[in-house]
C-alpha cells in the first residue's frame, strides 16, 4: 500500500510528541556554456535537510545547540503496527518554542526547530512513544517579573535560539554527494508576555529599557528561570472604540547576558544553569 496516515508518526525517544516534518534540499548551480545551444545546464549541487519536531509539555527534549539523531518514524507498512519508513541523521537544535495560552488553557506546547548534519538514511525501522503523557496546562500558573506575579496574562512565547554555523567543504563530501555542515554557535533568547492591561509605572508594567529577572512556571514548583530579560519595547497597545475588544499590550523581553553579573537560563526543576550562572 503506497498512502499511508501520519497518525503513527513518532520522533525517537521524544514523548508526547504531535508530529514532524523534514525538509530536504540541494542547491545546484546554474550555469551556460558555449556547446548547451543557449540552454541551462547544473550541477548535482549541495544537499542539506531541515525539520521540526512539535510535542507537548513546558520543557523541551533537546536545547539549541545541542546535537541529537533524529529519528522520524512514518507509518507501518501495513498500516497496522511493525515496520515502517523512517528518516534517521544527525541534527543540531536551531531554536525551540515554549507558547503558554490561558486563553484556551490548551496544553502548554513546544516547537523544536533543527538543521541537519551532513548525511541521513531513509530506511526500514521500528520506532514507538510508551511514555507518559505530559500535557500541563496553563491554568493556575504564574508569570513573575522580578518578584512580581503579572497579572492579567493572556499568551506567553518563548523562543530561545543558537545560531548554528553551517558549512561545506572537502570533507564534507561521501559517495558521490557533497553534504552541509554544522556548528554551534551563540545563543540568544526573547519572550512576549500579553496581558489585558492598561497600567503603567507599576509592578506589572515594568520599564522600556530595564534588566529583569523571568520566572515562567510550567507546574506549581517548576519554572523556566531566565536574566536577564530586557524589555525592548511594548507592542500592539490599542484601543477599538467600533467593537469594545478588550484592552490589551504585550511586552516584548529580549536577552541580555550581563547586568553585573552574567545571566542565566535554567530550565524546569533543573538544579544548576543550562546557560550562565547558577540560578539563585
Amino acid at each position: 500500500m503506497a498512502v499511508h496516515s501520519g497518525k503513527f508518526a513518532t520522533v525517537g525517544s521524544m514523548s508526547t510528541t504531535k508530529g514532524w516534518t523534514v525538509s530536504e534540499t540541494s542547491s545546484p548551480a546554474k550555469f551556460v556554456t558555449s556547446n548547451l545551444q543557449n540552454g541551462a545546464g547544473r550541477t548535482k549541487g549541495v544537499f542539506d535537510w531541515t525539520g521540526t519536531v512539535n510535542g507537548l509539555g513546558g520543557d523541551v527534549p533537546h536545547m539549541p545547540g545541542e546535537t541529537f539523531t533524529f529519528t522520524g518514524y512514518t507509518s507501518p507498512d501495513n498500516d497496522v503496527s511493525g515496520t515502517g519508513q523512517q528518516i534517521s541523521g544527525q541534527a543540531l537544535v536551531e531554536s525551540v518554542n515554549i507558547n503558554w495560552d490561558f486563553t484556551t488553557s490548551e496544553p502548554l506546547n513546544w516547537t523544536l526547530n533543527f538543521g541537519g548534519h551532513l548525511g541521513w538514511t531513509w530506511a526500514p525501522g521500528t520506532t514507538t512513544d510508551t511514555t507518559d503523557v505530559v500535557a500541563p496546562i496553563p491554568c493556575g500558573l504564574d508569570i513573575v517579573n522580578g518578584s512580581a506575579t503579572l497579572t492579567d496574562v493572556t499568551t506567553v512565547a518563548l523562543t530561545i535560539t543558537n545560531e548554528l554555523q553551517t558549512y561545506v567543504n572537502s570533507s564534507t563530501y561521501s559517495g558521490g554527494t557533497c553534504y552541509t555542515g554544522r556548528k554551534s554557535g551563540n545563543t540568544d533568547w526573547t519572550c512576549a508576555i500579553t496581558q489585558q492591561d492598561n497600567l503603567r509605572g507599576v509592578a506589572n508594567a515594568p520599564d522600556i529599557g530595564t534588566d529583569n529577572i523571568l520566572k515562567l512556571y510550567t507546574s506549581s514548583t517548576d519554572y523556566w528561570y531566565l536574566s536577564w530579560g530586557h524589555i525592548e519595547n511594548y507592542s500592539g497597545i490599542s484601543a477599538d472604540t467600533d467593537s469594545g475588544a478588550i484592552l490589551e499590550r504585550t511586552i516584548n523581553y529580549a536577552m541580555n547576558g550581563w547586568n553585573s553579573a552574567i545571566g542565566t537560563i535554567q530550565r524546569p526543576g533543573g538544579s544548576t544553569a543550562w546557560w550562565g550562572t547558577n540560578a539563585p
